[in-house]
């Protein structure tokens, strides 16, 4: 164990001073360590029993030869705040990241604080790695928006690295499918599934192996921190043929699901805020039939990945040192694949939190020995330092598991700790979970009689004293590191939403709500709205600015950014009408500019409009360039330009419309910014990354404007929403 451990706030901790607990290695023979992250990856693995048809002989022959823990947990169930923990030994309420858009390089918490790689260069180390291991994107850590994590950035550590694959500047390879459609026909193609037709070393995963297989045979002198991040089973879940057909369509089991009432005793909150990305998508799978094709395609990329782990383990084992080497496979966080109703991650439920790990400690945890003690993903941090005779480094959360790894009975007094979204907490001991919200509601479940947290106990007055003693591990104090626009706020530029609340912005607070850096409106299938609802921004009424922001919709209607718009309070609360750039499912309507509570469709998609003084419209070209294929359940790039009377859209960078409004009656000069859930059927609205730039108006006096000889005259459509 540590000769000293760092407290944080709320932590109780004791310290222990034992002799002889590290292996006795000398500093000119540290033994390597290879640090495996596998995205994504719940408890369907062979060695933990999560589902009876998981594949997985390389984790399970890893497991075979050190320590498996199973009561594992991650510090928090999404990747960026999961994994800047690991990293740094720190827990999200000391970091303060908590959002997978939040840049944990930027953390005043995390100021001249090593990261875990970054020490182990410090002291010596050859440093590599390929694949995930800090949060990534696809397209690089400039962010490219092409799905791979639905526009996310990646903030990846250069410092940390003596070498990365494919570059100090990027974690993942390219992707060997890019369809911008889905193949299982739902529209977010984040979450799509099918088998590729690609061999192995096409794939990222198969190119991030093969050069980890390179590394293995080329180090010979220095002593290695090799960390290999297996990308799937991550989202999409494309994978060769090979893999799918182990898993046969017609033969695949679904999980064991608690009954239809199972979130009859949840708070509310957690139904509403909880691994809700996807929204009700497990009514959707059932509803079109995917629940099997979904877990087929899961344990399919399940034991792909394990097959890229046995490719890296086979070229470890063929070197003289292999016996010596100290490694760690763990997950990110869980996944749910219909239990509680939820798809995805993102909750306090044993299925987000709990993860695998697996500690190979060559002379100090016996092969295949089994630990069932409550341990943290922030725990590593600590555990490698001691199991590789390494220096202390000050500030850390985590306890060594070592004790643990000696005597697999050891206990822990320290429950696992959970934090998601800087607000909803949870601890899990060896029996209990207990569960707090942000707004004080609770949940309570005993792993001993009810392993599928099926009945909430929370209420009951004789676990009074049991719900106290379990929320004395919460922290005192949950730090928060500011959300900053992904890239940083262009010249000009500010942002319009904090990224935790909803200051300055006024909506129904039933529908609109702050997720993970995210603003978010969202309606449901038991409460349809009568009307369209906006969330309006109050900050100032805007004139001549350009707004960008990054959006997403999910459902059947569309939304929309309105501006310069009108308040229509004396009609019902939240309501407004003007300028709307149409965020619509339908191709050829997305981007259009639609006047809400007025003149309807002023321009379509790739037309250029120009209305008169007197109110003609007139059709005078189209847009230059056409504007590309977009899915718009995926994030995509939105661009308003409005000065004078001059309004243009852009979605993803490309002209969706351009309209010159000179009508002196119904044209607007200034007016409102909001945000649209449309009545009618569930949807889903996320936006992100507001910012705004405002202009001074255009000099030209448009009084003797002309309509062009080859211009088309539009009467006005019929209003039809």
């Amino acid at each position: 164990m540590r000769s000293a451990v760092v407290c944080r706030p709320g932590f109780v901790l004791l310290i222990v001073i034992a002799i002889g607990i590290r292996p006795a290695w000398s500093a000119e023979r540290r033994p390597n360590v290879l640090f495996v992250a596998i995205d994504d990856l719940n408890d369907w693995v062979g060695c933990l029993g999560g589902h009876p048809q998981a594949k997985t002989p390389n984790i399970d022959r890893l497991a075979a030869r050190g320590m498996l823990f199973t009561n594992a947990h991650c510090s928090a169930s999404l990747c960026n705040p999961s994994r800047a923990s690991v990293m740094t030994g720190t827990l999200p309420s000391t970091n303060g990241v908590h959002g997978n858009q939040q840049d944990w390089r930027r953390s005043p918490y995390l100021e001249g604080h090593p990261t875990l790689p970054e020490f182990f260069r410090q002291q010596g180390y050859w440093t590599g790695a390929c694949g995930k291991i800090f949060h990534a994107n696809h397209g690089g850590e400039c962010g490219a928006l092409n799905g791979g994590h639905g526009g996310l950035r990646g903030f990846n550590h250069p410092e940390s690295w003596t070498e990365r694959f494919p570059s100090k500047n990027q974690q993942l390879a390219k992707l060997p499918v890019m369809t911008g459609r889905n193949f299982n026909g739902l529209e977010t193609w984040h979450w799509d599934w099918a088998a590729i037709d690609v061999a192995d070393d096409e794939t990222e995963d198969g190119q991030a192996a093969a050069w980890a297989e390179s590394m293995l045979r080329e180090r010979e002198d220095e002593p290695f921190f090799l960390a290999v991040g297996i990308y799937k089973p991550h989202g999409p879940w494309y994978c060769p043929p090979a893999y799918f057909e182990q898993h046969p369509l017609e033969s695949i089991r679904l999980p064991q699901l608690n009954p239809a009432n199972d979130l009859d005793d949840v708070p509310a909150i957690a139904k509403r805020h909880l691994g809700s990305y996807f929204g009700d998508y497990h009514s959707r799978i059932l509803e079109q039939g995917l629940y099997e094709s979904a877990v087929q395609a899961y344990l399919a990329n399940v034991t792909f990945a394990d097959a890229m782990l046995g490719r890296v383990l086979d070229a470890l084992d063929a070197r003289d040192d292999a016996d010596e080497t100290v490694i760690v496979l763990w997950s990110d966080h869980g996944w749910h694949l219909g239990e509680k109703q939820k798809w995805h991650k993102g909750t306090n439920w044993e299925e987000g939190t709990r993860v695998p790990l697996i500690v190979v400690a060559p002379g100090v945890a016996e092969p295949g020995s089994r630990c069932d003690e409550p341990v943290s993903l922030v725990d590593l941090y600590p555990t490698l330092l001691d199991l590789t005779g390494l220096p202390n480094v000050d500030g850390l959360d985590g306890e060594s598991l070592v004790p643990q790894l000696q005597n697999p009975r050891a206990e822990r007094e320290r429950p696992a700790y959970t934090i998601n979204g800087g607000r909803h907490q949870s601890v899990r001991s060896k029996r209990w979970r207990y569960v707090r919200y942000a707004d004080g509601s609770e949940e309570l479940y005993d792993h001993q009689s009810d392993p599928t947290e099926y009945t909430n106990l929370a209420d009951r007055r004789e676990y009074a004293e049991l719900k106290q003693e379990l929320a004395a591990w919460f922290p005192e104090e949950i730090r928060r590191v500011e959300y900053r626009s992904e890239p940083p706020l262009e010249a000009g530029f500010r942002p319009l939403f904090n990224g935790y609340d909803l200051t300055s912005w006024e909506g129904d607070p039933s529908l609109w709500r702050v997720e993970d850096g995210k603003i978010v409106g969202e309606t449901t299938e038991g409460a349809p709205l009568p009307h369209n609802s906006f969330l309006v921004w109050r900050g100032a009424t805007l004139r001549d600015f350009e707004l960008r922001l990054r959006v997403r919709v999910i459902g059947e209607y569309n939304s929309g950014i309105q501006y310069r718009s009108r308040d229509l309070a004396d009609r019902s609360d939240y309501v407004v009408g003007g300028y709307q750039c149409d965020l619509h499912p339908d191709p050829e309507k997305l981007g259009m500019l639609y006047e809400e509570k007025g003149r309807g469709i002023i321009a379509g998609r790739e037309e250029k409009v120009l209305v008169t003084q007197d109110g003609r419209r007139f059709l005078t070209g189209s847009s230059p360039e056409d504007v590309r294929p977009v899915n718009l359940g995926e994030w995509n790039d939105v661009t308003i330009i409005a000065r004078g009377d001059r309004l243009v859209h852009k979605v993803n960078g490309h002209v969706a419309c351009e309209v010159f409004d000179a009508d002196e009656e119904r044209g607007t000069s200034s007016g409102l910014l909001a945000i649209q859930l449309h009545r009618g059927a569930p949807m889903r609205v996320e936006v992100a990354d507001v910012r705004l730039r405002e202009m001074a108006p255009p000099p030209e006096d448009v009084a003797g404007i002309e309509v062009p000889a080859d211009a088309q005259e539009r009467p006005w459509p019929r209003r039809r929403r």
